[in-house]
């Protein structure tokens, strides 16, 4: 797991707004009681960098910089827990939605859907899995061709980890999930699962 630092660093250039009284950002990595670590990151979606912040007292572990008398405008919020793999940081909200409504939720807090590359990424988003006990969208897609599946920003697959027998909706289920063994399935994208984002 990592700290509220890292998170800022990763996201300051995406999400988190410096327009003096008219913004505000909030992280904090505070345990919850399972000593799992929870946080949340809150921040107007204008894309604008931040290149200031206030840290308060230590024994908070929280970050923020606040709007006009601390109070916040229009903002996106993002709560859950927090991994690092190599240069991504993942996470997720806990919330289980369709494919569209994922994607949305993950390039609104200025990320994407977690898209395994390696088998190291692979695990990674397994942990988060595991957390929850649920299956979760991957940042893949099938492409035009039947069978033919491509990471969501139109690149092809340069790691996979299919389950045996799989992908086999043959260009009836369009989106990819990760069963909670780390396998993959072809799956239809309506269906609720859970948000997992990459930084």
């Amino acid at each position: 797991m990592i700290n509220s630092l890292h998170v800022l660093e990763a996201t300051r250039s995406t999400i988190s707004p410096d327009l003096g009284n008219a913004g505000g950002f909030w992280v904090t990595d505070r345990p919850s009681k399972d000593h799992s670590v929870p946080f949340e990151i809150a921040a107007q979606v204008t894309g604008s960098s931040v290149s200031k912040f206030s840290k308060e007292e230590e024994k908070l572990g929280h970050l923020s910089l606040l709007g006009e008398q601390g109070k916040w405008p229009q903002v996106l919020a993002l709560t859950g827990k927090i991994s690092e793999v190599g240069e991504k940081i993942l996470a997720s909200n806990g919330k289980e939605v369709d494919f569209a409504s994922a994607l949305e939720f993950c390039e609104k807090a200025g990320g994407t859907l977690a898209a395994p590359r390696n088998e190291e990424e692979n695990k990674a988003i397994l942990g988060i899995v595991k957390q929850y006990n649920r299956y979760a969208y991957l940042g893949i897609r099938e492409g035009e061709t039947s069978g033919q599946f491509m990471y969501i920003d139109d690149t092809p697959l340069n790691y996979t980890k299919w389950h045996p027998y799989e992908p086999n909706g043959k260009g009836t289920e369009k989106c990819v999930e990760m069963y909670t063994d780390g396998s993959w399935n072809d799956k239809n994208c309506n269906l609720y699962r859970l948000t997992i984002c990459e930084f």
